[in-house]
């Protein structure tokens, strides 16, 4: 609806302008929102690299632990047996 349909609808000038302000003021509003939305995004994801990272670090350290127990058992074994 163009500006003077909506004149001649009923609406007054005031009402008008009321409501394009408010518009205007929703879209500046929207366009701030998007931008902090995707900062979010960007922060969980770093987050989560972050995050299973860490638990890589955790698991390959759990894997060599494991890797030398499993060494030093077998060399036990090998002396045992010898």
């Amino acid at each position: 609806m163009t500006y003077s349909q909506r004149l001649s609808g009923g609406a007054s000038l005031s009402e008008v302008l009321y409501l394009e302000q408010q518009i205007d003021q929703i879209k500046e509003e929207h366009v701030v929102a998007v931008e902090k939305l995707k900062q979010y995004e960007q922060v969980a994801e770093n987050e989560q690299t972050k995050v299973l990272q860490k638990k890589i670090a955790d698991a390959k350290q759990h894997v060599n632990m494991l890797s030398a127990r499993l060494e030093e058992l077998e060399n036990t074994l090998d002396e045992l047996v010898d």
